[in-house]
């Protein structure tokens, strides 16, 4: 949020009390921060400079009878800067109980190390590396714990002969050596895949099944799902996946059938279940196929509907689904979350001679809810429905709220919000959690969120723009949300991007939640990010250096309270910046 130059660090060092052994950590050449207490679980690699001081001051070998502090580390992430390979064997060295670790694909293609396992044997996560790379470790041949991963395949080939980039096929028994070089059975319960629009057949999916047989979790992002033999559209020979809870497939262009009668057919025991399309109606026919029909691909998303009976989380867009599947879901009560294109499908949900949904849903969300705002009492159908997204919105909220009187949790995504009479927003009271994603949303907006949501308890602001309106209108407004959210017993602030940007940086009072004394001593995590406008540095810095600030941020690092209690075992505060690194502060309590 704001630089700090060596002689406040300095200072602030001089007013933390010994007993608490805060080590300080200057890192890179903007003088990076950490206050870092004796139990440290979570590293964040930002660059070169910052490892090479992690190694050289803040996790080298103890003096004390403590155990190393290295020791304490259970999760490595490396986000950017070249790591050479001397490095990741110091650190393991240090840091042996690992058992986490996350690479940004930059970071891993420039490592190009295959020693991952053997370095840190009780790893249990491992998360983007490239497909090459895997091959790679697969090299180690030793023994794995590892339960979750995640990769990201990005090959691609240039074909001129079509002017474009043309995917490369997901070479799934490249993935499969991987699985198979690991000596003893695979543990793996959670697999992420990102295929950069590689092709995928359900073949692939038997392999990774007959290999990863523990599977409860599959994620599938960007793969482009292809089409196979029609004699094996039922799939008869694959053994079906009976450990497989949750399913999740993303940004995929289209749907086979095939996929889908395997969905029904072999994922029989699924609780979670998301397909999610890139068109309104996917398109349902293939090249030399005019016919595959709408209705031919109603049957089959109805069979998931039949053989899947133990849904509790369900949300098909983009894939055609009519009021027989609501009214098959419905058959059990067990669905308590549910994703619907428009508030049209409601009409559906109506018709079924089991209106279960109206009692079991819990969780509801609309990705096209801007069109359907004539439809907006529909909401109030689901009477026991307490967490509510909306995508595309665009209205009041409390038109939304007043239809749904037992809503505790919302979230807003890519629209607008504008409040301008009090009187309308009694109904806030309720909310305890409040995210806001890329939403336009007025100033006036924020002060009434912050005087009516009493019971506020989590609060997310993620890449918003902030307008101003025609009264009320002050360059305190921001602070007056962060002042009365401060008298609340928040769990989690996330600030992130510039609500203040259009304004060319001319709001700096938004900086002055650094008066930690504002807040009460019961916030868990702390996120505030690239709040001020990227290409003034020099002017951020000038408006942020505020002696006065610097000296209540050190009173309550010596009154102690937010070491003890504001944090706990796993509480965070990050401050930073886009257009530089400022300051984190990482709080640990002392044991």
């Amino acid at each position: 949020m704001f630089t700090l130059p060596l002689e406040v660090l300095e200072l602030i060092r001089g007013k933390l009390p010994e007993k608490e052994q805060f080590n300080f950590l200057f890192v890179c050449r903007q003088w990076y921060l950490v206050f870092r207490a004796t139990l440290y679980h979570d590293i964040v690699i930002r660059s070169h400079e910052q490892l090479e001081l992690l190694l050289r001051n803040a996790l080298a070998p103890s003096t004390t009878t403590q155990s190393p502090l290295g020791h304490q580390v259970k999760r490595l992430t490396f986000e950017h800067g070249e790591i050479t390979r001397n490095m990741i064997e110091q650190l393991a060295l240090l840091c042996p109980f690992v058992e986490s670790l996350a690479f940004s694909f930059e970071v891993w293609v420039l490592l190009r190390f295959p020693r991952v396992f053997l370095l840190w044997p009780h790893l249990k996560s491992l998360s983007q590396p490239g497909c090459e790379e895997l091959m790679e470790l697969s090299l180690s041949r030793t023994e794995s714990h590892l339960e979750h991963l995640t990769v990201q395949f990005a090959r691609t080939t240039i074909d001129d002969s079509l002017h474009g980039v043309v995917p490369s096929y997901f070479d799934i028994d490249m993935f499969g050596d991987f699985l198979y070089g690991i000596r003893g059975p695979s543990l793996l319960t959670s697999l992420t895949l990102f295929g950069n629009n590689q092709l995928l057949y359900v073949s692939d999916m038997k392999v990774i099944h007959e290999k990863c047989p523990l599977l409860e979790s599959i994620q599938l992002s960007q793969f482009m799902l292809a089409k196979e033999d029609p004699q094996d559209v039922e799939c008869t020979d694959y053994p079906a996946a009976t450990h497989l809870k949750a399913l999740e497939i993303r940004n995929s262009l289209r749907y086979p059938l095939e996929w889908l009668f395997y969905i029904a057919d072999k994922y029989r025991n699924l609780q979670k279940l998301i397909l999610h399309s890139y068109l309104e109606h996917s398109i349902y026919w293939e090249e030399g196929h005019t016919t595959q029909s709408f209705q031919t691909t109603v049957e089959a998303v109805n069979r998931i509907a039949e053989n899947c009976r133990q849904l509790e989380s369900v949300e098909l867009i983009g894939l055609p689904v009519d009021h027989r599947f609501y009214a098959t879901l419905q058959c059990s009560s067990k669905v308590s979350k549910l994703g619907l294109v428009t508030l049209s499908d409601v009409s559906d949900i109506k018709d079924s001679a089991q209106p279960n949904f109206q009692r079991s849903v819990s969780s509801l969300s609309v990705w096209r809810f801007g069109k359907t705002l004539q439809r907006v009492a529909d909401i109030g159908y689901f009477q026991s429905l307490v967490d509510l997204t909306l995508y595309n919105y665009s209205s009041d909220l409390t038109l939304v709220l007043n239809c749904c009187k037992h809503i505790t949790k919302l979230a807003l995504a890519k629209g607008r919000l504008d409040l301008e009479n009090e009187n309308d927003i009694s109904v806030h009271h309720r909310l305890t959690k409040l995210a806001l994603y890329e939403v336009k949303i007025g100033d006036v907006a924020l002060i009434h969120i912050a005087s009516q949501c009493t019971r506020l308890e989590d609060l997310t602001v993620w890449n918003c723009e902030m307008t101003r309106q025609h009264r009320l209108v002050t360059s305190q407004s921001a602070d007056v949300l962060i002042v009365n959210l401060g008298n609340r017993m928040m769990n989690s602030i996330h600030i992130q991007s510039s609500l203040n940007a259009r304004h060319g940086g001319q709001d700096p009072e938004f900086v002055r939640v650094m008066q930690w004394s504002d807040m009460q001593k019961t916030c868990r995590d702390f996120y505030f990010g690239d709040v001020y406008l990227r290409n003034h540095p020099a002017e951020i810095e000038e408006r942020c250096l505020n002696t006065d600030v610097v000296a209540r941020f050190c009173q309550e690092l010596n009154n102690d309270p937010i070491i003890n209690s504001a944090l706990s075992q796993h509480g965070r505060i990050i401050i930073e910046s886009g257009f530089v690194k400022c300051l984190t502060v990482n709080f640990k309590r002392i044991l």
